[in-house]
């Protein structure tokens, strides 16, 4: 029977609403280990039942919408300010 390697449980301490390279790694592996990972919903598991009203569970919960700014809204695909 092979080695199935080790198990890894990765449970969060704190939030990230993006995914990018500059982000630490919450985790090591290896070819054959095992990863169990556990995550919440987009509210943070805040909203549980029925009854729990989001703008009372959510308060103060940050927005994880992409933030954009004027200058983020410039073309790059062509026309736009060239004369085309």
């Amino acid at each position: 029977m092979a080695n199935m390697g080790r198990t890894i449980e990765v449970v969060p301490e704190s939030y990230s609403y993006v995914f990018s390279p500059y982000r630490e790694p919450v985790a090591r592996v290896r070819p054959g280990d095992r990863v169990v990972i556990y995550c919440d919903d987009a509210s943070g598991s805040r909203i549980r039942a029925k009854d729990d009203l989001p703008s009372k569970a959510l308060a103060g919960v940050p927005s994880p919408a992409p933030r954009w700014s004027p200058r983020s809204r410039r073309s790059t695909c062509g026309g736009g300010g060239s004369g085309s």
